[in-house]
């Protein structure tokens, strides 16, 4: 064989598991990927899905402390916040059903809404 046309291989992960570069599996707004733990995909009313700790500092940095409603940073549609804060939002199970098997646990949630209360 021509060392000329000598070809080189490299081993590089399928797309569906390169969470890095798989946009639908980051937060629109941090581009972190999903992790499930502050990073859990929350989904808003409008379906739009964004990380719980972006959502949290929404909510924070509202205009009105006592807001109970939140703007989707994409097209500005309200969605209630349930009394217990952002974590008892909607999990997006279908991002969550697209995370490695270990991720895939809502047990964060209810830790999460536990110590908020107190």
């Amino acid at each position: 064989m021509d060392p000329a046309l000598t070809m080189w291989h490299t081993q590089v992960a399928p797309l569906e598991m390169d969470l890095e570069r798989s946009p639908e599996l980051q937060c629109s707004i941090c581009f972190t990927t999903y992790d499930n733990i502050f990073k859990t995909p929350k989904q808003l009313d409008c379906t739009h899905t964004f990380c719980l700790e972006c959502l949290a500092r929404l909510m924070a940095i509202s205009m009105e402390p006592q807001e109970t409603k939140i703007s989707c940073p994409f097209c500005r549609q309200l969605t209630p916040v349930p009394k217990n804060g952002p974590p008892a939002l909607t999990t997006s199970q279908e991002v969550l059903g697209r995370l490695p098997s270990h991720l895939q646990r809502e047990e964060a949630d209810s830790l999460f809404i536990q110590e908020a209360e107190y």
